[in-house]
């Protein structure tokens, strides 16, 4: 859900974000610059060093170049997709 609330600043764009998989609006964005300095090592030990990619090879889309960014599901604690 989005909306735009008015304060003494102007116009701020507010978005309440569900979880995909339980409706839930409990869900918390992270957000971190690494740069080129991003590894991500997967089940079978082999581990991807460099900028954070587009997507994962297991398919979640985590940020891109220089930010992770995704969010989280505090109730079932699932990684949202966009």
């Amino acid at each position: 859900m989005v909306y735009d609330e008015t304060n003494k600043y102007g116009i701020i764009t507010i978005m309440i974000m569900k979880c995909n998989r339980c409706n839930s609006s409990d869900i918390i964005r992270i957000t971190a610059k690494c740069s080129d300095a991003f590894w991500i090592e997967y089940p079978n030990s082999n581990i991807y060093e460099g900028y954070v990619p587009k997507s994962t090879k297991l398919g979640i889309d985590i940020g891109y170049s220089d930010y992770v960014e995704f969010a989280v599901c505090l109730t079932c604690k699932r990684i949202q997709e966009k």
